[in-house]
């Protein structure tokens, strides 16, 4: 009884001080430093590992805090409390593998990559080769500077997973040496298994784009245009210059391909979707409209199809009311979804049902805090001329991040107005 009651003890101060630390402030923090500080040392604890992993984390935070506010001396000290905290871990007969992994990701942080190699071999031995420890060995190779190392387990990789039709092995290496800072790595090995299997094209563009090579991208989809016109490159083209203004220098090209697409393909739906939702981010919105009606015709109530159809109804003179009910059909079949809710703002905003638009975006942001919600929000106010409280709004909106966006001209505008709002205010304020 006594082993239960002092179980159950121990959760308790463990959750305790997890609560603590939440709180955020520099005594609160080091209340639950103590609490696990305490846990740890306690004999037959039966919550010591846990109470270990988590004030290893929030050493790590610490650290963070202190690197950042140039007290350095304190950062190595906790850095050599981190590092006594793992070796407790991991320095037992069979150690947890995230326990080695976090280990591993610690030493590449402080540089430390010399210990790095025993602790992956050991992390193999217990899971095997996974994308994690492929990743690492990448990210070793890639610290030593051994770029032909780097190459060799790319190939290596790519050969071993193909061979056993496991593309989602690669994609999965390559998002984790994307979220580790290796995004040439990963282009790298997107780029290997593409020349290998055409499947890996829009994971390739998309990795391009996120590094910034926007005509690279671009030319892998015109180079594989001259022998491939299939729904998924004719979709890959459409769906990227949808998402950026990049390939705007390239539209005749683009135009042609489209078109060659649309022609070989008239009746398939994911092609129609992509062009038409193309069309609608250029505010074509009669040809919008035609291209989703035949994507929902082919393939009735896809997601995207009943949302750009619904926008692009709602900007055409007479089938406004066509835009609601196809935007409700959506709302009925996958819930609530803060995409969906904003965009039904939109259209009630443009059938002039101001009331209902605000309680719309306002349920959008409450569910998914997008600055591009809180915008349209704002377009509300606007299109009523209700006067804007700037003291509101600074704070509640990124306007940082609504600049890179592609914005539709009424969205420009709201957010023209809104930065030139601003703007008199600092200018006014002493």
């Amino acid at each position: 009884m006594r082993v239960e009651e002092g179980a159950s003890a121990g959760k308790n101060q463990l959750f305790h001080a997890i609560l603590l630390a939440s709180r955020g402030d520099e005594q609160r923090t080091q209340q639950a430093r103590n609490i696990l500080k305490g846990l740890i040392n306690q004999p037959e604890s039966k919550t010591d590992d846990d109470a270990l992993r988590y004030s290893i984390i929030l050493d790590q935070k610490l650290r963070k805090d202190r690197l950042a506010s140039g007290d350095e001396k304190r950062a190595r000290e906790l850095a050599t409390d981190i590092l006594s905290g793992f070796d407790r871990l991991t320095k037992r007969k069979s150690p947890a593998a995230m326990d080695l992994a976090q280990q591993v990701d610690f030493l590449f942080v402080l540089g430390k990559i010399e210990d790095i190699p025993g602790i992956l071999n050991r992390l193999e031995s217990l899971v095997g080769t996974t994308e994690q420890s492929l990743a690492f060995r990448i990210r070793l190779a890639h610290a030593k500077r051994e770029q032909d190392r780097v190459l060799e387990i790319i190939r290596e990789t790519i050969a071993r997973e193909e061979a056993q039709n496991r593309t989602i092995r690669i994609l999965r290496l390559s998002e984790i040496l994307a979220q580790q800072g290796l995004q040439v790595e990963s282009v790298r090995l997107l780029q290997a298994a593409y020349e290998r299997n055409p499947l890996y094209l829009r994971p390739l563009v998309e990795g391009l784009l996120n590094q910034g090579d926007f005509q690279k991208g671009f030319q892998v989809c015109s180079e594989r245009s001259k022998v491939d016109n299939s729904p998924e490159l004719i979709s890959v083209v459409a769906d990227f210059w949808t998402a950026s203004s990049e390939w705007d220098s390239n539209a005749k090209e683009i135009e042609a391909i489209l078109d060659g697409g649309l022609k070989a393909h008239p009746d398939d739906a994911m092609i129609l979707e992509s062009v038409g939702s193309l069309r609608l981010s250029q505010f074509r919105y009669e040809e919008a409209f035609r291209l989703l009606e035949a994507a929902n015709r082919l393939s009735p109530d896809s997601f995207l199809t009943l949302n750009n159809l619904a926008i692009a109804a709602s900007e055409i003179p007479g089938k406004e009311s066509l835009g609601l009910s196809m935007i409700d059909r959506a709302i009925a079949k996958y819930g609530r979804m803060p995409d969906l809710i904003d965009s039904r703002g939109l259209v009630l905003l443009r059938i002039g049902s101001i009331r209902e638009a605000r309680e719309s975006f306002d349920e959008a942001y409450a569910l998914l805090p997008d600055p591009r919600f809180r915008l349209h929000r704002i377009q509300v106010d606007m299109a009523e001329s209700v006067e804007i409280d700037p003291n509101k709004i600074v704070g509640s909106i990124n306007l940082d991040s609504l600049r890179t966006m592609k914005l539709t001209p009424r969205e420009q505008t709201a957010l023209d107005q809104l930065v030139a709002l601003l703007d008199k205010r600092i200018q006014v304020t002493p």
